[in-house]
């Protein structure tokens, strides 16, 4: 199945807590092993504050510079995990009544949650952050990176069913990038001409840079897309260096996508920008979509949107949309929600879109129409 993960953080303002301040709080010393009920609802509430505590950015900088509080965490959840496949096996010859054993299971449920989201969630995920860190420092490095590895495992998590090509979209701001130095601008310059915006395509924009990685293929095993679009990114110094201020930021977009409309290949992979043939000084959109746009070649038609001809997919439609209703607004400020919201009543179809522009690079735009699609927003620090 195709879909969309999407992430806009802000800067962390929480301190990452040491691992003694963790296990004083949790009372981890105190933890046990698990023979029974009560042992269970223990584990429970210490690990429930576990987790409070290692949530976020600031949670995975801590297990990221502390190895041993990484391997200690990892220890307890193997442990706990081994006792509940005990106790399990003890519960079920013990011919308990029905509604004791739903209370337990319950909770055993909960526990088991908990373990589940440490190990995998925290302890594994901040492994692979440290990996795309490369050794760099800093709390706005692993935010960065915390946001592309979430996109990244949302991803794997989405290729249940099809998984023909993936891509992810950085909207950096603040970037590190010196613009007036030659070197620089013609790397950026060789990366901009492709308007078919293929993997490793670059824009500057006026308040910000826009980099895109992308795989496409018709043969291929779970999360080898995901691995290939961590291969590009770690790949791509220019892209470190962009990372090189202390106020940078960066909003993800990531998608994976079983085609319906348009082969499989690189400019057919989302996300997709607005850029026309004839459409230089046009406001920069990027978009992705789930669903069919049905009336996508009534579209192009009346709109005359000279659309790349290697670019093939009905999705194309939806930033190039959005950028001609921003162009042709008079006054200022543009009024970006209008936009989107004019884009989205011109499309008919099952479509969930999620939408990115340069103006206001900050900001996710996110929309239903039809049904037959599913659209989550969560809210984090």
């Amino acid at each position: 199945m195709c879909g969309i993960i999407a992430i806009a953080r802000q800067k962390s303002s929480r301190i990452p807590p040491s691992a003694e301040g963790i296990k004083q709080s949790a009372d981890l010393s105190n933890l046990g092993r698990i023979q029974d009920h009560q042992d269970i609802l223990r584990c429970v509430k210490k690990l429930q504050k576990v987790k409070e505590l290692i949530s976020g950015a600031a949670g995975i900088n801590t297990l990221i510079s502390d190895s041993q509080f990484r391997s200690y965490l990892q220890g307890i959840c193997s442990i706990l995990t081994e006792d509940l496949e005990n106790y399990e096996s003890e519960l079920v010859q013990t011919g308990m009544d029905s509604q004791k054993l739903e209370e337990i299971n319950t909770d055993l449920i909960k526990l088991k949650d908990l373990l589940w989201h440490i190990e995998y969630d925290r302890i594994i995920v901040s492994q692979s952050v440290g990996e795309l860190l490369g050794g760099r420092t800093g709390d706005r490095f692993i935010e960065i990176f915390l946001t592309v590895q979430q996109v990244l495992t949302g991803l794997d998590r989405l290729e249940v069913r099809g998984r023909d090509s993936a891509g992810i979209h950085l909207m950096i701001q603040n970037h590190g990038l010196d613009l007036k130095n030659l070197g620089v601008r013609q790397e950026i310059e060789n990366r901009a001409a492709d308007l078919n915006y293929k993997s490793g395509s670059v824009r500057i924009l006026d308040n910000a840079l826009s980099f895109v990685y992308k795989v496409a293929s018709e043969i291929g095993e779970l999360g080898d897309n995901s691995q290939e679009l961590r291969k590009l990114i770690l790949s791509d110094d220019l892209f470190y260096r962009a990372l090189e201020n202390e106020n940078v930021t960066a909003v993800a977009i990531g998608h994976s996508r079983w085609a319906s409309v348009g082969i499989i290949s690189e400019p057919n992979t989302h996300p997709m920008n607005s850029e026309l043939l004839e459409s230089e000084d046009s406001p920069f959109v990027v978009a992705a979509a789930n669903g069919d746009v049905d009336n996508f070649a009534d579209l192009k038609r009346l709109r005359n949107l000279q659309i790349p001809k290697l670019i093939t997919s009905d999705s194309k439609v939806i930033p190039a949309l959005m950028s001609n209703e921003l162009s042709s607004q008079h006054g200022s400020p543009l009024d970006l929600d209008e936009a989107f919201r004019k884009t989205v009543q011109t499309l008919d179809g099952s479509i969930a879109i999620i939408a990115n522009t340069g103006l206001k690079p900050e900001k996710l735009y996110m929309a239903l129409r039809g049904s037959g699609q599913g659209l989550y927003v969560g809210l984090s620090d």
